[in-house]
């Protein structure tokens, strides 16, 4: 009881298991991720920050996650119909329709990225100005933030919410980096293996 009334007094989201949200962003191939964005934003703006959460860069992350699928299967569709998972192909005659999907998909992507990373910073410095105003002086990492995003936000919010901003980050930051490398070790083995289906291995 005490707990979830120091929650309310201070007007910040509430508190959830950050191998939770893993498995979340995992089972729902990263939808999940967008989500959580849209539901701590009500949560966000009732703290007493200057920066407020806005609730459509969410949306249209979301929106370009959606995008993103369906042209990473059209170039799958187009690759399986014009022989190019086969090999039978040369570069060089690779259809206009392949590379437009494929270069829209790049493009998109990176616009995708540049927005959740502004997502993840807007969030960061609302929590930054919420701390400050608690009279707590210190501050939620940036680079943390950058490499771990709404994880690592989640982290620090139950930080928060139990009054443990002032203890070192150890432990969980070993966690946040074996993560990453697992992250990184899912996301090579799927882009060869999309590779491996548009035939250019």
């Amino acid at each position: 009881m005490e707990k979830m009334s120091n929650e309310s007094s201070m007007n910040i989201p509430k508190k959830k298991s950050v191998v939770l949200l893993i498995l979340l962003h995992i089972i729902t191939l990263k939808i999940y991720q967008y989500f959580w964005y849209l539901k701590r934003t009500p949560e966000l703006n009732n703290l007493n920050t200057k920066t407020k959460a806005k609730k459509g860069l969410a949306i249209n992350t979301l929106v370009l996650y959606f995008i993103i699928m369906a042209l990473a299967i059209s170039l799958v569709i187009i690759a399986k119909m014009n022989d190019i998972s086969s090999g039978k192909i040369e570069f060089t005659s690779v259809p206009n329709s392949f590379i437009i999907v494929l270069i829209s998909l790049v493009v998109i992507g990176l616009i995708q990225l540049i927005l959740i990373i502004i997502l993840a910073f807007r969030t960061r410095k609302i929590l930054n100005e919420s701390l400050t105003n608690k009279g707590i002086n210190r501050k939620v990492s940036g680079f943390f933030t950058l490499f771990f995003n709404f994880f690592y936000l989640q982290y620090e919010i139950n930080r928060i919410i139990d009054d443990k901003e002032m203890n070192k980050r150890i432990g969980p930051m070993i966690w946040f980096i074996i993560l990453y490398i697992v992250l990184i070790l899912i996301g090579v083995a799927i882009y060869l293996n999309l590779i491996n289906i548009s035939g250019f291995l």
